[in-house]
């Protein structure tokens, strides 16, 4: 049984890594493409109180609403509108946007990849004094028939005459 237990560890460890995928494979394979949600990052640019100071910058992540597919909606404009406090004083010319995503299927990639490549290690790193010593057992015996004879132990084995 001991000699059984690599051979039916590898294959296990295999299937539980394609297993943690298959959702996403699947999903890929099917043409379905998650949702992502955009964000937009509102940035305004506020007069300080005494004007020998330089402005300040205040800025606040949105997210945009689900009937948005795009980043063309995070404009100047729709910060404005959204009437952010630290925004109130601010002129057209003074907002800055960016917009982003989050949650997409890459990262899900890179996330489950990492996590796999872990564990893998991991494992590994637990197991490698016992599969290397069993394997190397097995890999003796092996060599040994392949030479065509078998160590035979008895009485003075080992010893030099």
């Amino acid at each position: 049984m001991r000699a059984l237990l690599p051979l039916l560890l590898a294959p296990l460890i295999l299937a539980l890594a394609l297993l943690s995928c298959a959702p996403l494979v699947a999903a890929t394979a099917a043409g379905h493409r998650p949702t992502l949600q955009l964000y937009c990052k509102c940035t305004c640019l506020t007069p300080s109180s005494p004007p020998s100071l330089p402005p300040t910058s205040n800025s606040t992540i949105i997210a945009l609403p689900p009937t948005s597919n795009s980043c063309a909606d995070c404009t100047r404009q729709f910060c404005l509108d959204y009437n952010l406090p630290f925004c109130k004083t601010a002129r057209d010319t003074e907002v800055t946007t960016s917009c982003f995503a989050r949650d997409g299927v890459k990262d899900r990639v890179v996330v489950w990849v990492f996590i796999v490549a872990t564990v893998g290690l991991g494992c590994w790193a637990g197991g490698r004094g016992w599969v290397m010593k069993t394997w190397g057992r097995r890999h003796a015996a092996n060599a040994a028939a392949a030479a065509g004879y078998q160590a035979v132990p008895g009485p003075g084995a080992g010893q030099i005459r």
